[in-house]
């Protein structure tokens, strides 16, 4: 239910900066990478604020298991549209070393990857 209410108030009250504010103090504090993500993908819709973004999806694929592929493709993505292929490369090759079934490891070969780092898809799994 917790999951569902941060959400709502991503998607309807994000505009408002004391809300906006309270979610990412809570992101920060609680650790929760569906909000997390989910706050990343606001600061991508609006006006791409890509810095802010790769801060948060760095922040999570630190501190959370690294077979989040989810968040490792949206990651490499990023870091390619700012300009750093290198960063990219070297983030899905730790990624596919740490992946011990073939289907996760085909979500995260290819070119499956490019493109995440936009508005598009949706950054709220966990």
């Amino acid at each position: 239910m917790e999951r569902e209410w941060l959400l709502y108030l991503i998607r309807v009250l994000w505009k408002n900066q004391e809300v906006r504010s309270a979610l990412i103090d809570i992101y920060r504090q609680g650790g929760y990478s569906f909000l997390g993500k989910a706050i990343a993908q606001k600061y991508l819709e609006e006006g791409g604020n890509m810095r802010e973004a790769i801060s948060i999806l760095e922040n999570i694929q630190g501190n959370f298991p690294p077979r989040d592929v989810d968040n490792a493709r949206r990651l490499a993505s990023c870091y390619e549209t700012a300009g750093d292929s290198g960063a990219a490369v070297s983030l899905l090759t730790k990624t596919l070393s740490l992946l011990d079934e073939p289907a996760q490891r085909r979500q995260v070969g290819g070119t499956s990857w490019r493109g995440s780092c936009t508005s598009r898809g949706s950054t709220t799994s966990s």
